[in-house]
């Protein structure tokens, strides 16, 4: 596992590093998103409404970083060779 990470965040692959920071700009993103609702949830002690440009900004920073892992994945099959 700990190679595979290696590989991912290795410079010289450049496809490889550009998965692991879009993978890690997600994960970052969603897990800011939801633990901060939960703790303002919990502090308040009652379900937050989360503000329509929260929801907005939350969507389209995943939206780049699907748009973003979907351009690599089209780079990569151009970039095979052909058998």
């Amino acid at each position: 596992m700990l190679d595979y990470f290696k590989k991912l965040i290795d410079t010289s692959n450049t496809l490889s590093s550009n998965r692991f920071a879009f993978l890690f700009t997600t994960i970052i993103s969603n897990v800011l998103f939801w633990l901060t609702w939960a703790g303002v949830s919990a502090f308040n002690r009652e379900i937050v409404d989360v503000p329509p440009g929260v929801y907005i900004i939350y969507g389209l920073a995943n939206g780049i970083v699907g748009l973003g892992k979907f351009g690599q994945n089209i780079t990569e099959i151009k970039a095979e060779p052909k058998q």
